[in-house]
């Protein structure tokens, strides 16, 4: 029989979500202060230096898009990773659940019961104690 909460083997090569987020956090914050820095200068900038400045923004505007075109990729990844992990732990959740009702029907009939009781008397036991139905 399967078991919850089973360690998983940690894959080497790759990064977690969230230090993959807090690396695309550092780079975007990066940029932001290279647009900044530019968009300092840019009142002061005439003529060639201005030229430079646009050619600077737009190279700075290309690698934004590419940067967010590289999050929205990873992002559809960990949600496809995440999916599949939600998946299978359902369905491990399932098996698990159909061989213990297999192996004790009665139990799991009383558990069953209980529980509708439980659920029945939190969710419309409020109806009852003031005398109207």
């Amino acid at each position: 029989m399967k078991t919850w909460g089973r360690p998983r083997p940690a894959s080497a090569n790759t990064m977690t979500p969230d230090a993959t987020a807090t690396a695309e956090a550092n780079a975007s914050r990066d940029l932001s202060h290279e647009l900044d820095r530019l968009l300092e200068r840019l009142p002061g900038l005439a003529g060639e230096d201005r030229d430079k400045a646009k050619v600077e923004f737009l190279k700075f505007a290309a690698k934004s898009t590419r940067t967010t075109t590289e999050l929205v990729a990873k992002s559809a990844d960990v949600a496809k990773r995440v999916t599949g992990r939600v998946k299978n732990e359902w369905e491990t959740g399932r098996e698990c659940a159909e061989s213990f009702v297999n192996a004790h029907p009665l139990r799991a009939a009383w558990m069953a019961l209980g529980v509708g009781i439980l659920l029945g008397a939190k969710l419309f036991g409020h109806s009852h104690r003031d005398g109207s139905f």
